[in-house]
């Protein structure tokens, strides 16, 4: 048997964010009904983000707590992560102090719900809803206006300073934080990987994604990066459109027009998970159905994501299939 056949194919989970009711004309679903919608399409797992309406740590008691503990039993479906949506690059002493108590009562929450990880961000420009939808183009340019004078090396000390804090707490609490190569301040994975580095815990890994490699989507630079990773490599998030073909397989189409500034969605997802079977990751790739997408202007319905969220999984497991042709869940 190949090495290729013993290996243990990654897990796929639902980020609850496509379900928040901020990319799409529809209500936001409760975490009850986020669970039964990830089982219902075969996911194997399911994020919990940490902002409302869902996992934030404030609205759920310890009832509260205990209730989602026993539904994910009750459907059959783990817990993956939970996602944290945190800014320690702020020049601001009372900003960031308050971003770090969140990510510690994050940390506690992960420890109550039994979530194994908890990704986060080194800055994040923020959310916001405007006319009953999600929206970061309120957030962005406040961020980018906010402190003009501010430099990314003060920034990124102001990062390491905080994350140095919470570890501690991860470290107590056994929940590894998966940092996230997203921007602001994050080119990409080599700058996580200096981040790591320089904290120094066992408890601060990486959440790799494609998207966030932004411009570098070379299959040797991702391959590349899946080993420079190697085992601190320990969660994944993939996004994209999808349609289904006649035969049943299904193919990536571009997103089409989405509300905000377009960027690249050419993303490399053969050579990301060829650089997992590489490394042999065998943790959870999480999708998301987001930014928010338009269709004759207008906000498409639920029922529009329900479908590309059962597409994204089908996808990504055809890719499995390629490079885990035998491999065990």
């Amino acid at each position: 048997m190949s090495l290729t056949q013993q290996l243990k194919r990654p897990k796929v989970a639902l980020y609850s964010y496509s379900y928040a009711g901020m990319s799409y004309d529809g209500p936001a679903l409760s975490i009850k009904e986020v669970i039964s919608r990830a089982k219902g399409f075969g996911f194997e797992g399911i994020e919990l983000d940490c902002r409302t309406p869902h996992a934030i740590p404030y609205l759920l008691k310890e009832k509260d707590r205990k209730e989602i503990v026993d539904y994910l039993a009750k459907e059959s479906i783990e817990l993956s992560a939970l996602a944290a949506n945190n800014d320690f690059s702020s020049p601001v002493i009372e900003h960031r102090d308050a971003n770090i108590q969140m990510v510690i009562d994050m940390i506690r929450l992960c420890r109550d719900l039994g979530a194994p990880v908890l990704c986060v961000f080194m800055a994040w420009q923020g959310t916001s809803r405007r006319d009953g939808l999600g929206t970061h183009e309120i957030a962005r340019p406040g961020y980018e206006m906010a402190f003009p004078q501010i430099t990314i090396t003060e920034r990124w000390q102001h990062c390491l300073e905080a994350f140095r804090i919470v570890v501690k707490e991860a470290e107590e609490q056994s929940v590894i934080l998966a940092l996230q190569n997203h921007p602001p301040i994050v080119r990409n994975h080599t700058d996580c990987l200096a981040m790591v580095e320089e904290v120094g815990s066992p408890n601060l890994k990486i959440s790799f994604n494609i998207s966030g490699e932004g411009a570098w989507q070379q299959t040797d630079w991702i391959l590349e990066a899946g080993r420079c990773l190697s085992d601190r490599w320990v969660y994944s998030h993939f996004g994209g459109g999808f349609k289904r073909e006649q035969d049943g397989t299904v193919v990536r189409i571009p997103l089409g027009r989405i509300s905000g500034p377009m960027q690249t969605m050419d993303w490399n997802y053969d050579a990301w998970v060829q650089a997992m079977s590489e490394v042999g990751y065998s943790g959870y790739v999480s999708y998301e159905a987001c930014p928010n997408y338009l269709s004759n202007g207008r906000y498409e319905p639920m029922e529009v994501i329900d479908r590309r969220v059962q597409m994204a999984k089908d996808y990504i497991e055809q890719i499995f299939t390629k490079y885990y042709p035998k491999g065990d869940r």
